[in-house]
């Protein structure tokens, strides 16, 4: 539960003003509360309708009005221009992949995009509403920068960084699509996906897929977004003649909060079911060569390519953690907490949700990737799986970079890592160079 409270500075004194609570899951903490000039009111965003919403509200903690009303994920609140009335928020109105622009008056009236349709917009507006400066991308755009009205004119352009030619440079964009899978109860549930496919695709022949994931809840990977080095390295393996897939499983952002919830007290519980399910209906495809499916991670993805490799062995050929997570005992309790609850309330959870769990299943090659002074995921992780795989006698691959944080770059690391992490998919999933 969220409490919102009021504290005079003088006295220490505090009185709840509102509260907020989800009790099929938690509640995301943000800066969604915006305090009116002229008025004891506020703005302030929840998902108690099952979806976040904006809501005004008075210094008694009365709503005023719930402002956003469709079954559809604002983002987050931008500003709002008390003179005008207008809000100006980031919502998906336009697809779950999209992060666009949006202002509604505070009657909740007139709702207005006032961005690109489509791609990734970050906004900063001017002091007074006028103007807002935008940095948008796209999958296949690098970012670009504007000036826009705060009505969404198109003012003049900063910067298109023309010189960046996608096909100069074979890099190969997200191809956006949503699959149906197995819900675990006989029904189905949709998911938000992409394919990365060579420019000259033939569907009538067998390619090797790899698979990139993460599963750190209310996340999204599928996103219209400039995603730079990942998007790089996976262009790099088209070129190797691999297709890379991506799937947003349930546990994650945009989705509303039942969809999100699936993750409470067992984040693996979904992710290991949806991705699985993802894998059964790449298999079912005719262009998919279902003997040479990889999988490939980074910190929370780490963590759901190791569960992947252990608890549906059958289906992934070879994998690549980077960074994993392998205990949450030993991860943020701050994060942790919020998603897994107590320890002592939830071992169960903790159990199934640990990697550790499940080392004695690893049956294919696994290549393990840490930086020895990484702060955030500590080696403590690899290290820890490490001595379990060993225990069951289980081969693996490893390597450690030295004094490297959690983003294992300098001195040439970033250019080692990838070249590693690409000769071992060339070795494993059999690749034509």
């Amino acid at each position: 539960m969220l409490e919102i409270l009021f504290a005079d500075v003088h006295t220490g004194s505090s009185r709840v003003i509102l509260t907020d609570q989800n009790k099929e899951g938690w509640i995301d903490i943000t800066d969604d509360f915006i305090f009116f000039k002229k008025k004891d009111e506020f703005l302030w965003s929840s998902e108690k309708s099952g979806y976040r919403q904006i809501y005004h509200s008075n210094y008694s903690g009365q709503q005023i009005k719930q402002i956003t009303t469709l079954n559809v994920e604002i983002t987050s609140i931008i500003g709002f221009h008390e003179e005008s009335g207008w809000i100006y928020f980031y919502g998906k109105y336009s697809g779950l992949q999209n992060q666009c622009v949006y202002r509604i008056q505070l009657d909740g009236t007139q709702l207005e995009l006032v961005s690109e349709a489509t791609g990734w917009t970050t906004a900063n507006f001017s002091p007074d509403y006028s103007y807002y400066f935008a940095d948008r991308s796209a999958a296949a755009t690098p970012n670009q920068f504007f000036l826009y009205t705060s009505a969404g004119k198109k003012v003049t352009v900063l910067e298109e960084n023309k010189i960046f030619a996608m096909e100069k440079y074979e890099i190969f964009a997200p191809e956006f699509t949503e699959i149906d899978v197995d819900d675990g109860s006989g029904g189905k549930v949709r998911l938000s996906a992409y394919f990365i496919k060579p420019h000259i695709f033939d569907p009538n022949k067998k390619y090797p897929i790899v698979v990139f994931g993460y599963s750190g809840p209310a996340t999204q990977m599928v996103i219209d977004k400039w995603v730079r080095l990942r998007l790089l390295w996976h262009s790099v393996l088209v070129s190797l003649g691999v297709i890379v897939f991506v799937v947003d499983h349930r546990g994650s952002s945009s989705r509303g909060s039942a969809f999100k919830n699936a993750a409470y007290l067992d984040i693996s519980k979904y992710a290991v079911k949806d991705q699985i399910s993802a894998v059964q209906y790449l298999r079912s495809q005719s262009f998919v060569d279902s003997s040479r499916i990889g999988i490939w991670g980074w910190s929370g993805g780490g963590y759901l390519t190791c569960m992947l490799m252990l608890r549906g062995p059958e289906y992934y050929r070879c994998g690549i953690s980077v960074a994993p997570v392998t205990d949450f005992r030993n991860y943020d309790t701050i994060w942790t907490e919020r998603y897994m609850g107590l320890l002592n309330e939830n071992e169960a959870g903790y159990k199934a949700a640990d990697v550790l769990t499940y080392t004695d299943k690893l049956q294919n090659p696994l290549l393990l990737v840490h930086g020895s002074g990484d702060d955030n995921v500590h080696p403590q992780n690899t290290m820890m799986l490490v001595e379990k795989l060993v225990a069951a006698n289980k081969q693996f691959e490893l390597m450690i970079y030295p004094n490297r944080n959690h983003g294992i770059y300098g001195n040439n690391a970033t250019r080692h890592l990838f070249t590693l992490m690409t000769n071992f998919f060339i070795r494993n999933l059999n690749l034509q160079q």
